[in-house]
């Protein structure tokens, strides 16, 4: 029997309740267990992944300068399925209606997997990837690396990232504050928001609500903002240097740099407003659309 069965096997007698440490070479420690609670520590790779939820759970993962992995998790009822290797732990309760609550420290640099059918998960300090997926709940995350956010109902709060940020929500709003790395964020009825950034790739839309950018301008950078029903915020640096294209149906446009309109660049009837203008050299490209509503460029932005 090889390590990651033992393991399997040693904590899911944990799980129903014999009370019986993790067995296998990647276990280490024990904790208070019963039939509907569990609390256990083990080794754990800096370098692995640990995979959490499938049901309806809350699920809070915490960062620590430990290579230890602690599992914490209550109202599991004898179906909470649990299985560890040296670099993989998995945690899944295993009935859809189950109220579950997990908590996990994990080591700072694990990638971690987050999943509910129905639940909230929040995620900080853990500094490696991240990949959250929920049917229904609010999805917070902060201080990691890499993060892949999927929501088809409820907010996604993203701040303090060190790596590229992809956020899709069907219904919610999208916040994402201090990433420093490309960002992607979609919400189809809710406000997308995204300040203090340093990004040089930046996509963020929204079918039904605003959507707003602050951050730097990077040279050679490309920053597509676009809504069909709402405003479009724009916060740049008053040194910025970009070739910029708006347009609105049925809004006005309101900059505080100066506009010189290109030959051809006002759209043509219709109500429509199209204009393409250069601040200082012109080295980025800024895009800004809206059907219905307004866009509004000022000068404040930046970190």
């Amino acid at each position: 029997m090889n390590t990651m069965r033992r393991a399997a096997f040693g904590l899911a007698i944990v799980v129903v309740g014999l009370c019986v440490a993790p067995a296998g070479a990647a276990a280490q420690g024990g904790g208070r267990n019963s039939p509907d609670r569990i609390d256990t520590t083990f080794q754990f790779d800096r370098a692995g992944t640990v995979t959490l939820g499938n049901g309806s759970a809350t699920i809070v993962v915490n960062g620590w300068d430990q290579a230890t992995v602690r599992v914490r998790a209550s109202g599991i009822q004898g179906v909470l399925g649990f299985t560890t290797s040296p670099r993989r732990v998995t945690i899944d309760p295993s009935r859809s209606s189950d109220d579950v609550e997990i908590e996990v420290w994990v080591p700072r640099g694990v990638r971690v997997e987050a999943r509910t059918n129905s639940g909230d998960i929040t995620i900080g300090g853990t500094r490696g990837d991240v990949d959250a997926q929920t049917s229904s709940g609010d999805v917070t995350i902060s201080e990691v690396h890499d993060v892949s956010v999927t929501s088809l109902s409820g907010d996604a709060r993203i701040r303090q990232t060190t790596g590229a940020v992809t956020v899709t929500t069907n219904n919610g709003d999208v916040s994402i504050s201090d990433p420093h790395g490309n960002v992607d964020a979609t919400s189809i009825s809710g406000d997308v928001g995204i300040t203090r950034a340093v990004s040089k790739i930046v996509r963020a839309t929204s079918t039904s609500g605003e959507v707003a950018y602050s951050g730097t301008v990077e040279a050679a950078g490309r920053y597509d903002l676009k809504t069909h029903s709402g405003d479009v915020l724009l916060s740049l640096p008053r040194d910025a240097s970009a070739q910029v294209d708006v347009a609105t149906w049925s809004g006005t446009v309101d900059s505080d740099f100066a506009i010189t309109i290109k030959p051809g660049s006002l759209g043509a009837g219709g109500g429509t407003k199209h204009y393409s203008f250069t601040i200082g050299a012109g080295s980025a490209r800024i895009t800004a659309e809206t059907f219905s509503g307004d866009i509004v460029i000022n000068s404040r932005g930046g970190i």
